[in-house]
């Protein structure tokens, strides 16, 4: 991490001198493992290198302060297939109890930290002070929503299914909306359009032809209501 803030520190001096007077439109972006907190010090801070009479690696003309945004809800843990398997029996088909679990956790035997929206704020917190204490922008550099299940297909099915739910929309929103309170600047979607498969639903569109969906609208409209 160390070697990488070094790297990124030299890259940016040498663009921004290229650039001179118009080094305002490059814009230096340096990033960290966001759940791995204080992994991000070795970076931004890189003592060794400022041990051989060099600035602090975010000095370099650094701009930005990367992390991800994504959630989960922990419901890509092989150790809760068998839980969520049984929710597809309910008479909803488990959407409730999936997005309550995205929401706020708690409903599943295995969940890690900062997967659910209940917790995300935190990490979104966490960072901003990070950044805020070294004068950076904070940015998502990919973010939304993280449902994969590429070997279990009535999984796969499912998480197709709540990424074209009508829920989904809140769930951005509130997403969006934290990000926002958190002084969080730029958040990338990942990404635009792209077919659902057993390798995630990463568009906020399926195809090229489709209009909406929760995940476009919500995007849209926070786009709309913050510009």
């Amino acid at each position: 991490m160390q070697w990488y803030g070094m790297r990124t520190a030299q890259m940016s001096d040498i663009w921004k001198n290229v650039f001179g007077s118009d080094s305002n439109q490059v814009v230096s972006v340096m990033a960290t493992h966001t759940v791995w907190l204080g992994l991000e010090n070795a970076a931004l801070d890189c003592p060794l290198w400022v041990a051989e009479g060099n600035a602090p690696c975010y000095q370099h003309s650094i701009d930005a302060f990367a992390i991800a945004g994504y959630f989960n809800g922990s419901l890509n843990a092989e150790e809760n297939e068998s839980t969520i398997e049984s929710w597809l029996n309910e008479p909803d088909g488990g959407v409730s109890k999936a997005f309550k679990q995205i929401k706020s956790g708690g409903l599943l035997p295995k969940e890690e930290d900062y997967e659910s929206l209940s917790d995300i704020d935190q990490i979104f917190n966490y960072h901003h002070k990070v950044a805020d204490k070294r004068k950076l922008q904070l940015v998502v550099y990919e973010g939304g929503q993280h449902l994969v299940k590429s070997d279990n297909q009535k999984l796969t099915e499912f998480f197709i299914e709540l990424n074209r739910h009508p829920k989904m929309y809140k769930i951005y929103t509130q997403l969006l909306n934290e990000w926002k309170n958190q002084g969080g600047g730029l958040f990338m979607h990942f990404s635009d359009i792209k077919k659902p498969s057993k390798w995630g639903s990463w568009g906020a569109l399926e195809h090229v032809y489709q209009k909406s969906s929760p995940k476009y609208d919500a995007l849209i409209d926070f786009i709309d209501q913050n510009s």
